[in-house]
């Protein structure tokens, strides 16, 4: 029977408080802290309850796209290209060479992307304008609101240096806005914690923003293998694309005509077990493939005498794709 009473008195007590917001709307979030929160919360707790109220993130004004076939018609600046590589949090600046001619990559940036609940999307798209942005307060009675104040990582606020901050606003998949813009959160960069757009320093901003003369072609990848130069990097599946990195490895090393066996090793399993990104040498692990197999290196080069003797294999690393 308490019980019964108790839980009248809340349900009570939640509609009373919901007809205070109906009736008086922004005056009622000031009404039921005065009322409630002060007499129930200590200050410091109080302090933490409005800081969550006023967060902000990324809401940045992106402006309305009433037709996307418009964008994707418009002849593109094909002499440039930004390309995203997402876990590896780097976004690379093509520009077409002239005197080499193809494009070339100029410099690499890091950047933060969409954590795992709120991705940045994968696919292709176009950079389609570029400006100043502007940060609004998500919650409370600031919200909708331009933030005024920026902090640093350990909470000292100073001034929003708008006039340094830039944004450059692309489609991705005929459907989705998004943008490359400055943060003043710095210490975020290289890690996945947005709302799904992608973040960048601002002097590096302030370095990519003039050279860019939209429309450009943006991709933005997903990859968590990398070979390159004999080295396989592996970086963490942060938006858990595969239910084993063992077997998406597999996967990955026959799509490059790499025979998988020669890493079913202990040394293969600590190296994904490991905080990543890691980093695995083809030479070593070819070496101790080799060596479980009994196979001399002698024995190699009169296995492989005519490529040897031809140059189409030049150092251990090409052995992969012959040896079966």
């Amino acid at each position: 029977m308490y019980m019964r009473k108790h839980a009248t008195y809340i349900i009570l007590a939640i509609f009373i408080i919901q007809v205070l917001i109906l009736t008086l709307g922004e005056t009622s979030y000031s009404l039921i802290k005065k009322i409630i929160v002060e007499k129930s919360t200590k200050a410091y707790e109080l302090e933490n309850i409005e800081k969550n109220i006023d967060d902000f993130e990324d809401l940045i004004h992106i402006p309305p796209i009433k037709n996307f076939r418009n964008i994707l018609l418009k002849k593109l600046n094909k002499r440039q290209l930004i390309i995203i590589k997402i876990p590896e949090n780097i976004l690379c600046f093509y520009q077409y060479s002239d005197k080499k001619r193809k494009l070339q990559l100029i410099k690499q940036f890091p950047v933060a992307v969409g954590r795992p609940t709120r991705k940045s999307p994968i696919g292709e798209g176009v950079i389609y304008t570029k400006g100043h942005i502007f940060f609004r307060y998500k919650y409370g009675t600031n919200a909708g609101k331009i933030v005024q104040q920026a902090h640093t990582r350990n909470g000292e606020e100073y001034e929003m240096p708008y006039d340094e901050m830039f944004g450059l606003y692309m489609v991705v998949n005929q459907a989705d806005s998004y943008v490359i813009h400055s943060t003043t959160e710095d210490w975020k960069i290289g890690m996945a914690v947005s709302s799904g757009c992608i973040r960048m320093f601002i002097p590096d901003m302030l370095e990519l923003y003039p050279s860019l003369k939209p429309p450009i072609k943006v991709v933005i990848q997903y990859n968590v293998f990398q070979l390159e130069d004999g080295m396989i990097t592996i970086y963490p599946d942060i938006y858990r694309k595969y239910t084993s990195l063992s077997l998406a490895l597999a996967e990955f090393l026959e799509q490059k005509n790499i025979n998988p066996y020669i890493f079913d090793s202990d040394k293969i399993k600590k190296v994904l077990y490991q905080p990543l990104p890691a980093t695995i040498s083809l030479n070593e692990m070819l070496h101790d493939y080799f060596l479980s197999k009994n196979i001399t290196y002698d024995q190699i080069k009169i296995k492989y005498k005519d490529l040897l003797e031809n140059k189409k294999i030049t150092k251990i690393n090409d052995f992969f794709v012959y040896h079966k």
